[in-house]
């Protein structure tokens, strides 16, 4: 069964650790440290048993997921009747796409039932408000979340591209755009934004298809 746990009330000697692990929090404490404070107020860690749920498959929601240990399971649709078809492991994160693109979940995540448990961080992404909205999150902060997001997310296609070199969906990545304007700016935030509505249309588009064809890939981690 799935436990809430603040971030105070977590042994810091565990917490601290974790939490520096976490690429955009790394750049936070750089670039904005009282942002992080900020975010972080959002923010709790959940433990999870083999088999819990954390995404449903067409559902809504705001929270976006790190996973500090262990290992989830993507499922096409419903994890009961649906089909693996890709792994989250330990450092990478899952749940932003949807609550961006203000969509329903396109996968159920659960804990793999062959791993002993998991710990994630989950933040609460309801603050984010329209893009150009800073009342909350600021510019630096959105900046990197939303590159953390485009970072891992072509990373995946990446992946399935590899592993169906031949697949129609293969070539699709090369139709999200760069961004080769200045760095930290509202251009660039706006840029990588139009990059995750792409990615998340290619990404859902792969899950659709490898939830009926044989020959899957080697399970690598995804987004969703």
């Amino acid at each position: 069964m799935m436990k809430l746990i603040p971030l105070n009330q977590y042994p810091k000697e565990f917490a601290v650790p974790f939490l520096h692990g976490i690429p955009f929090v790394t750049e936070l404490r750089i670039t904005a440290p009282e942002q992080l404070e900020v975010l972080l107020e959002h923010a709790y860690f959940l433990e999870a048993a083999p088999g819990d749920v954390v995404l449903k498959a067409g559902s809504r929601g705001e929270r976006f997921y790190f996973l500090l240990y262990g290992q989830m399971s993507i499922y096409a649709g419903n994890v009961a009747d649906g089909v693996e078809v890709n792994r989250i492991a330990a450092g990478q994160s899952f749940g932003a796409l949807s609550v961006i693109c203000d969509v329903e979940r396109i996968a159920s995540v659960a804990v793999s039932v062959d791993c002993k448990g998991a710990l994630l961080l989950s933040i609460d992404m309801r603050e984010l408000g329209k893009l150009s909205d800073f009342s909350v999150f600021s510019l630096l902060t959105k900046l990197a979340l939303f590159r953390g997001v485009v970072h891992s997310t072509r990373w995946q296609l990446e992946l399935y591209k590899l592993d169906y070199p031949n697949h129609k969906l293969a070539t699709q990545g090369v139709l999200v755009e760069e961004f080769d304007g200045k760095l930290g700016t509202l251009e660039e935030l706006e840029s990588l934004n139009r990059q995750i509505y792409q990615m998340t249309g290619v990404m859902s588009a792969w899950n659709k298809q490898l939830s009926t064809e044989e020959g899957r890939p080697v399970f690598r981690g995804g987004w969703i």
